[in-house]
């Protein structure tokens, strides 16, 4: 039996879209089966728009994605915090894949200034959908530099690592 990860997240500046494609280039190292999705807006909202709408726990539109739970051993999902909260982005994820079932869910975020309520509202929104919120990751940009996305995909993937399944 192999191990199935799907690594799921949204970017906008580039910075989430970094990171998670280092963490699945690092699972893929693990030799992990890994599903790298990234999210795609149906239509891009401006900066301050989409900042309202997470502080608000609003669902934003994204394009169909193909996200198929079966044989997955962990889910890794990742956003951006804007205001502090969540981009509402995965909240569209989370309700289009409805239920979770149980599985073991790494979350990672990246951020400018703050996270302050990021963590507690994606766990919330991972439990709400029968998920097992696990671990929190963070890249604070602007205070931990580019040294800090090799840090936090490392963290990712060492908490990865130890949730998956023994053979």
């Amino acid at each position: 039996m192999s191990n199935r990860a799907i690594v799921a997240f949204y970017s906008r500046s580039g910075h989430t879209r970094a990171l998670g494609l280092e963490i699945c280039r690092l699972l893929e190292a693990e030799t992990v089966l890994v599903d790298c999705i990234e999210l795609e807006a149906e239509r891009e909202l401006g900066l301050l728009t989409v900042g309202a709408r997470s502080l608000t726990h609003s669902k934003e539109p994204i394009k169909e994605c193909e996200m198929d739970l079966e044989g997955v051993n962990l889910l890794v999902l990742g956003t951006p915090v804007w205001g502090g909260s969540p981009g509402p982005y995965m909240r569209s994820l989370l309700e289009r894949v409805g239920d979770l079932k149980g599985l073991p869910v790494v979350l990672f975020a990246t951020c400018a200034y703050g996270d302050r309520k990021a963590e507690s509202d994606l766990r919330e929104m991972v439990r709400t959908t029968g998920g097992r919120p696990m671990e929190y990751h963070v890249w604070r940009t602007r205070k931990d530099g580019g040294d800090g996305l090799a840090r936090v995909a490392a963290s990712v993937v060492d908490t990865s690592i130890v949730l998956l399944p023994r053979p």
